[in-house]
């Protein structure tokens, strides 16, 4: 029997995103010894699981669109990933990034061909729905194994008693949980129904008792987004004003965001600012000063077998505990700029043609990508591989990347026939 085309990617999406969220090692911890920089050496299991995804992604393609395969990924995240490159000639360790920006790249191919051959609603609803059903097995799992599913007295950087589900960390769980509160949120106002609302409750649930604060702090400032988006949504009045409503979104995100998220980041204070990133932050930044056009090469810099400047945790911290600076720390003010670039001009032209076609998708679109790119101030994600809060960041990109490529075939036809533009 014959498998539709659009069936055949949303198998593939559906596979990428359980291999992203739940891995190759579910329930597992993380160990003292990757904390010391022993996870250079990589993971043959890993690579090969997500080298036959790419596979399968492209072998339907190969004879009959051959140039789709690149061009589903708009060219801005391509210069970005040809820096990356560059400056691995500037690494300590090129093997080790370089293998790294490898898996990156192979992910990011499979995400974007993948959006690129479903409906835009499709993908994002097979990503809701797999962000609610990972976390609702991350709360059986702790009914169930609790000893392997919720910290443990003596757990490496973690809080005994906080729940981590199928994650090595409550700050993950954490942040899964959110995106799928937020998401299904979003779904509930648009469409209600019982069993969005009881996954809505069972999130909610799930990210109180993560114990993890970022995620918590953002949303609390985005519910109330998420809220007032999705009865737009619901009356389809932004249709005419897709952009003019992002903007005013954004930018009420942003300010309740930055406020919120610094009072609940870290409230006893004792403890050092921002639960100790102030501190890991300041040790880091002269090594961007050092090299601030290339940086230290992608992905070069932590847990690459080296030990980080500083003194304690902070030598053998797992990451720059912020997205947007281990992007400027790894790939130089050069990168950073190419990253933010990538970022906005693919959300930017996605989110518009999605607001103008499917205004529902356009809101889960932007309240993901919204918590997702808050979260990098606190937490690292960006570009990295197969993390979870990345691969919904990537495959909202990836749908606004199919959206917007779709607007512009419609409106060269229609510049064609007509000749005239399409509004």
């Amino acid at each position: 029997m014959r498998i539709a085309r659009a069936d055949y990617y949303a198998g593939l999406l559906w596979a990428l995103l359980l291999a992203c969220l739940i891995g190759t090692y579910p329930l597992a911890e993380r160990t003292a010894l990757a904390m010391m920089g022993n996870a250079a050496e990589g993971d043959p299991v890993r690579q090969l699981l997500f080298s036959a995804l790419l596979a399968a992604a492209i072998l339907p393609l190969l004879w009959r669109a051959p140039l789709s395969i690149i061009t589903a990924t708009p060219a801005m995240v391509w210069l970005f990933f040809a820096w990356c490159l560059v400056t691995l000639g500037f690494s300590a360790a090129p093997g080790v990034g370089l293998r790294r920006l490898a898996l990156t790249i192979i992910i990011v191919a499979v995400a974007m061909i993948a959006a690129a051959h479903m409906p835009r609603s499709r993908v994002l609803d097979i990503l809701c729905r797999s962000l609610a059903g990972i976390t609702i097995l991350g709360l059986l799992a702790a009914l169930l194994w609790p000893e392997r599913a919720i910290h443990q007295p003596g757990d490496t950087e973690a809080v005994a008693g906080a729940v981590r589900g199928l994650f090595y960390h409550k700050n993950l769980f954490g942040a899964v949980a959110g995106m799928a509160l937020l998401a299904m949120l979003a779904r509930v106002r648009i469409r209600p129904g019982l069993p969005g609302a009881l996954a809505v409750v069972l999130c909610g649930l799930a990210l109180i008792v993560s114990q993890a604060k970022a995620p918590q702090g953002l949303v609390v400032a985005l519910v109330p987004l998420t809220l007032v988006l999705g009865h737009i949504a619901r009356t389809r009045s932004v249709a005419r004003l897709a952009r003019t409503t992002l903007v005013g979104g954004a930018a009420m995100w942003f300010l309740a965001v930055l406020a919120l998220t610094m009072m609940l980041a870290d409230p006893d204070a004792s403890r050092g600012g921002l639960t100790g990133r102030t501190d890991l932050w300041a040790a880091l930044l002269p090594g961007l000063l050092e090299s601030p056009l290339a940086g230290s090469g992608f992905g070069s810099l932590f847990q690459a077998g080296t030990l980080l400047p500083g003194e304690g945790w902070i030598a053998h911290a797992p990451h720059a505990h912020g997205g947007y600076l281990e992007i400027a720390l790894s790939t130089g003010l050069v990168g950073l700029v190419l990253a933010l670039s990538a970022l906005a001009s693919v959300l930017w032209r996605g989110l518009g043609a999605l607001g103008r076609a499917d205004p529902p998708s356009a809101t889960i679109a932007l309240v993901l990508a919204g918590f997702t790119l808050a979260l990098n101030l606190l937490e690292t994600a960006l570009f990295d591989r197969a993390n979870p809060v990345w691969i919904v960041l990537l495959v909202v990109l990836a749908t606004c990347a199919a959206a917007a490529r779709q607007n512009q075939t419609y409106r060269s036809r229609m510049l064609d026939h007509h000749g005239v533009p399409a509004r």
